[in-house]
């Protein structure tokens, strides 16, 4: 046993390095510039005086900024390499969930394992339409909360209810909207388990040959040995048949076991080995088995009634302001009806293709996998159907920034899992040239794409490595060199700009800077409070490319603007203190 873990804990420290490596690691990147943000204000309450509620609102409903701030605080680690330890920590969990469930579905090791690799590679992996990925280049709530619905999910299978509400509540700590997705799946799976064997393959075979051997008069006790966690299979069949346990009423029950079980095509070869070795007798009744009933998930959702709590939501059925409209329909991932065909078709296929699997595990007598499988179609197309009657209804749109469309990343994670569990059970198998080129094109294929998408920066952007981006150096001399309560203007679409590669200016420079027109417009349609000040912003700065020096003064005294960040030259008038060819940091006289 020991060894064992010895093997699962280096297996899963080995895939988490070859996934950090694929993916990369860009703090500051996209969501970052809220979270990182937040963490920051929680060390160093002096940071952004003038534009803390463009993270701060949104961070109420997660324990997220304070779990990491309090890391810091107690460890005394810097920021930076706390993120870091995190990430790496999160990916771990991920992927040692993603092989526990593996470990549920599938008895082969190379399948359990193929399904890490791929899951490891695929990280970066876009989810549909949904703007999501499996789990983000920095450090993300959702990348923790997903780490602990999987580990509930296993524990649903493993049938210990207490454990899986401990890990889903954990999760609702720190994303509550993908943990309500991954209390969903939970509940959907616990019902598809509702009809299973209640004593379970590996009971019934045990209970079944005690019996027979009784009835031989043989008193000796079945080993532990002979029987696998996954069931009846082939390391089952080989102990019982070294054990030599035969005889005419062991060969019936045996006989009538394997009708019972629909075994897979190993143990029953396995299977009819033994009944070759048995002594050729006349038959005997069999056994009418009778299985007593399930201390698991089953019998505890059988006749229980569920409570529901009504929450006020008269907010849903507002009038959305018009500003805020305009932001939700900046994102395409929010409106559901303008997705493209092949977004369209990322959502609907995967329950078509587990709907298949389940049909192909019923037929081979698979049946954790098979209500597996029809466990997630069916919260797919449960979830599916919500989403698209709740946004089809305008006055509802209030509901948009939801993303109901999120349950697709939990079905991607489960899509990816076992397309690996397949390949390995099936293609993959023992051959070492086979595992060898699985592992290039996954991981090479996923490296390429990473490397192309932050093409001016570093693929692992780590603590106390120089920036090579000619934006992330000017972040790094106004972190440095500026005063804390320095407010800043910079060009709305800045974001967007050739060689930024999507880093936040707030977060990585630690400084108040005017609403962008990128990231800060999802913030908007979280929090509609904050519509009216991102348009003032935006609005201000139209025209940024031709500003003068009047231009700037106007901003300084609008809104209090006393930095900027311009293109190098600046314009004239301003007091510039620092250029790198490519950028200007100038202070409004």
């Amino acid at each position: 046993m020991k060894r064992n873990s010895s093997v699962i804990f280096l297996l899963t420290l080995l895939f988490t390095t070859l996934a950090m490596a694929v993916m990369g690691f860009h703090p500051g990147f996209e969501d970052d510039g809220i979270y990182l943000s937040a963490i920051k204000k929680r060390l160093n309450p002096a940071l952004y005086p003038h534009d803390s509620d463009f993270f701060r609102f949104q961070m109420q409903a997660t324990l997220f900024d304070n779990w990491i701030a309090g890391f810091v605080r107690w460890t005394h680690i810097p920021l930076a390499w706390a993120e870091l330890f995190w990430q790496v920590a999160s990916i771990a969990l991920i992927l040692y969930g993603c092989w526990a469930i593996a470990r549920r579905l599938f008895p082969e090791a190379r399948a359990q394992w193929a399904g890490v690799a791929m899951v490891a590679a695929m990280l970066s992996l876009p989810v549909a339409g949904t703007g999501l990925y499996l789990v983000d280049q920095h450090l993300h709530p959702r990348t923790m909360a997903t780490a602990f619905i999987l580990l509930a999910v296993e524990r649903v299978l493993a049938r210990r209810k207490g454990q899986a509400a401990l890990l889903l509540a954990l999760a609702f700590l720190l994303h509550p909207i993908m943990a309500a997705l991954g209390l969903s799946f939970c509940i959907f799976l616990a019902m598809a388990l509702l009809n299973e064997n209640k004593d379970g393959t590996k009971n019934l075979l045990q209970n079944c040959l005690q019996f027979a051997m009784k009835r031989q008069g043989t008193t000796s006790v079945v080993p532990k040995t002979a029987f696998c966690d996954s069931g009846f299979s082939r390391c089952g069949i080989s102990n019982i048949r070294k054990q030599r346990y035969a005889g005419a009423k062991a060969q019936d029950l045996l006989v009538e076991l394997a009708a019972r079980l629909k075994l897979c095509p190993d143990a029953s070869r396995n299977l009819h080995g033994i009944l070759q070795e048995a002594p050729r007798m006349n038959p005997t009744p069999t056994l009418a088995t009778k299985t007593k009933a399930s201390r698991g998930w089953g019998t505890r959702w059988q006749g229980s009634t569920i409570a529901v709590a009504f929450i006020p939501l008269g907010w849903v059925f507002d009038p959305p302001n018009p500003i805020w409209r305009q932001a939700v329909l900046m994102h395409n991932s929010l409106c559901l009806y303008h997705w493209a065909w092949y977004e369209w078709l990322g959502a609907v296929a995967p329950l078509g293709l587990f709907w298949l699997l389940s049909r192909m595990a019923h037929r081979q007598g698979d049946r954790l996998l098979q209500r597996f499988a029809l466990a997630v179609a069916a919260y797919g197309a449960f979830q599916l159907a919500l989403a698209m009657t709740l946004l089809a209804i305008p006055s509802l749109i209030r509901v948009a920034p939801f993303q109901p469309m999120r349950f697709l990343h939990l079905i991607y994670f489960f899509l990816t899992l076992m397309a690996g569990c397949l390949l390995g059970r099936y293609l993959l198998k023992a051959s070492l040239w086979r595992w060898a080129v699985y592992l290039a094109a996954i991981n090479g294929g996923m490296f390429l794409s990473q490397w192309m998408l932050f093409d001016n920066s570093y693929h692992l952007e780590l603590p106390g490595r120089a920036a090579a981006n000619p934006w992330l150096q000017a972040f790094d001399w106004v972190r440095q060199k500026t005063p804390t309560d320095a407010y800043f203007a910079l060009d709305p679409e800045y974001m967007a700009a050739p060689g930024e590669d999507y880093h936040c200016f707030r977060a990585l420079a630690e400084r108040g800077m005017m609403a962008d027109n990128i990231k800060d417009p999802a913030v908007v349609t979280q929090i509609p409070e904050l519509a009216l000040q991102w348009a003032r912003d935006v609005k201000a700065r139209q025209g940024w490319k031709s500003f003068q020096r009047a231009d700037f003064e106007r901003l300084k005294a609008e809104f209090g603007v006393d930095w900027v960040i311009v293109s190098d030259p600046a314009p004239m008038g301003l007091d510039c203190r620092w250029h790198n060819g490519s950028l200007t940091v100038c202070r409004v006289p």
